[in-house]
């Protein structure tokens, strides 16, 4: 019992020698070190008496799918797959891991391969598919893959994209026998590619109305009725400013006579003829103020009230004129 003892006093001793030397953490994206003495806590830790707890502020939002879009997914090539033991992985466009999922009866060894077609596949930004084919012709590029310990060639990993722009990336493994990976990778991306759609519209934005400043307010005014259908509506004549709005459902075009105005290429300021004002709705206009102040543009609140936001003016790279309305 004792050399028993003795014995496993060893291994650990090992293990926590050997632990010591490695003491980082695997190289995939978002994983660090075991916290405290490689995994085991530090002997009484005293706080410092009178400092509040000191937390790093969190990390910046990156580009992801929804966790709640992630867990669809993976739900969905788990029905649809479930004769394979397979393991699901969905990663940000920084190649961390956002969701693990492990069916029933699946072998848990499969998700760590899934985790690293993911975190591939937004390396490269390509399908791991596309992987395989360059490391059977490129000995190069076969090269890089064997030294990376975190990157893999087989097929399995898919870029998940709203627009051009790869948010993330589903990676399967284990839809064997027959190499199903990407085929059942793919359902998962089929389930989820309307909601990734709609979700790049985070700040839930419809059309509201565009502003021109015109030359002659009557001869356009007719013109958008006569030929587009628009009504005419909110008709006024100031001393030196006459418009009016010609609305279709849901969206109106105001147009607005500025006397003096032309459109010589000197002029600025608004109301000049050619004026573009494009004007978006939308319901979420706090949320909107902080993310475009939090992004460096020239916003502007306006609040109509003196207490509640009415609408946000900015511009883009041009110049011109973007409001986002209520």
């Amino acid at each position: 019992m004792a050399s028993k003892a003795l014995l496993m006093t060893a291994v650990v001793a090992a293990i926590l020698m050997a632990s010591s030397v490695q003491a980082t953490g695997s190289g995939l994206p978002g994983d660090v070190a075991r916290p405290g003495d490689n995994g085991v806590p530090w002997p009484n830790p005293q706080p410092t008496p009178g400092l509040p707890s000191l937390r790093p502020p969190p990390p910046p939002a990156v580009p992801a799918p929804p966790v709640e879009l992630a867990l669809q997914a993976a739900q969905a090539i788990a029905q649809a797959c479930k004769q394979y033991p397979l393991g699901v992985a969905v990663v940000n466009s920084e190649g961390n891991p956002i969701l693990v999922y492990i069916p029933d009866g699946s072998e848990a060894h499969h998700t760590y391969t899934a985790i690293r077609k993911a975190y591939t596949t937004v390396k490269f930004k390509v399908p791991t598919s596309d992987l395989r084919i360059r490391a059977n012709q490129d000995p190069q590029f076969a090269a890089v893959v064997k030294a990376d310990p975190n990157l893999i060639a087989f097929k399995g990993g898919i870029p998940l994209k709203v627009g051009n722009d790869i948010i993330g990336a589903i990676g399967v493994s284990g839809a064997e026998p027959g190499g199903h990976d990407e085929e059942c990778g793919m359902i998962g991306v089929a389930r989820i590619k309307d909601s990734l759609r709609a979700e790049a519209n985070s700040l839930k934005l419809t059309p509201h109305h565009a502003t021109i400043s015109v030359a002659d307010l009557d001869r356009e005014s007719q013109w958008y009725a006569s030929v587009l259908g628009f009504e005419k509506s909110n008709v006024f004549d100031g001393p030196d400013t006459r418009g009016c709005s010609m609305v279709i459902p849901s969206y109106s075009v105001d147009l607005i006579q500025q006397k003096g105005s032309s459109k010589r290429d000197t002029q600025i300021g608004p109301l000049r003829q050619g004026w573009l004002h494009v004007v978006f709705r939308t319901p979420m206009i706090e949320e909107a103020l902080k993310r475009l102040e939090a992004a460096g543009t020239d916003v502007k609140a306006f609040k109509y009230d003196g207490v509640h936001l009415q609408r946000l003016i900015l511009h883009d790279p041009e110049g011109n004129e973007v409001e986002l309305h209520i």
